[in-house]
């Protein structure tokens, strides 16, 4: 068991958030709604041990039982390891594909997928003390209203989020969503303090023009973007710009859809180069293989 180790400015975001939940569990006891808040934090800033340590603090304090909210089964795997890592004394849950382990446990980590309409109606909306949306710039989405509808009751919830204005424009820091902003953190901040390394950026130029892919709701149409950049000669720069910038470095490659990571994937491995494609809803056991490569450099 690793100790769990706050640096100040988590600690400090732990003392807010405990703040809000004293404030929100005194209107409730008076018989008052509950309370919505959102902590703003860049990549990298360790929400996720933020989150961990004050689901610990009021667990054991108020024996709040909580609900976090993950947007991938990945995450809600690796939520749940790192709290056998450094919360072991909270018994976890998980709501994920056919399980749902809610009885005797302090925390229940789930995706928004898994909260579907037929679940929810099964799950009493008095369940939880508290809630947890991480990546809460998805609160806008239809399903994770009807999630955050449905538990309401709740004494507290909390919105995580690196991106608080979404590409659309929409702002989930507002009464609509999150009404308060009680932990705001920024890159330029925490970089300059140390805590995170200074980012280098390279541009590689490669003449293509998005100026006729659409745009809708704030993004580039998905399908006409990926048939625009998912094409033979660009992916071909992708890598030798790697090559030029990140030789032999491990890599992680964002691409438009599946098709193009596979293609990306593809041209490194012609290059020599080993690489694979993943994403959301590929088979497990391969997803894990893939990983665990990953991690011990064999990929």
């Amino acid at each position: 068991m690793e100790v769990l180790k706050l640096f100040p400015f988590q600690k400090e975001a732990c003392v807010s958030l405990w703040e809000v939940a004293r404030r929100a569990r005194e209107k409730k006891a008076a018989g008052g709604a509950g309370e919505r808040c959102l902590v703003i934090g860049p990549t990298g800033s360790g929400k996720t041990i933020t989150f961990l340590a004050f689901v610990r603090a009021t667990s054991l304090r108020w024996k709040w039982r909580a609900l976090v909210i993950v947007p991938s089964k990945e995450l809600v795997k690796q939520t749940k390891e790192r709290s056998k890592e450094h919360t072991p004394e909270i018994r976890v849950g998980m709501i994920a594909g056919g399980k749902c382990e809610i009885a005797g446990v302090d925390m229940v980590i789930s995706t928004s997928a898994s909260l579907h309409k037929k679940r929810l109606a099964k799950i009493d909306p008095n369940e939880f003390d508290l809630v947890i949306v991480d990546e809460a710039h998805h609160a806008s989405a239809e399903s994770y209203k009807a999630i955050l509808d449905h538990f309401s009751p709740a004494t507290l919830m909390i919105g995580m989020t690196a991106t608080y204005v979404r590409g659309d424009g929409i702002s989930v820091a507002s009464a609509e969503y999150f009404s308060s902003v009680v932990v705001y953190h920024t890159i330029g901040q925490l970089t300059t303090a140390g805590y995170l390394v200074p980012a280098r950026g390279y541009y590689k130029h490669t003449g293509l023009t998005l100026e006729n892919v659409p745009i809708r709701r704030g993004n580039y149409d998905e399908r006409k973007l990926a048939h625009a950049v998912n094409i033979p000669e660009r992916n071909k720069m992708a890598v030798d710009a790697w090559r030029e910038w990140a030789p032999g470095r491990s890599t992680v490659v964002f691409c438009v859809n599946i098709d193009h990571a596979k293609d990306i994937a593809g041209v490194f491995r012609e290059q020599g180069i080993s690489a694979a494609a993943v994403w959301g809803d590929m088979d497990e056991d391969e997803y894990k293989r893939i990983m665990e490569d990953y991690e011990a450099r064999r990929a």
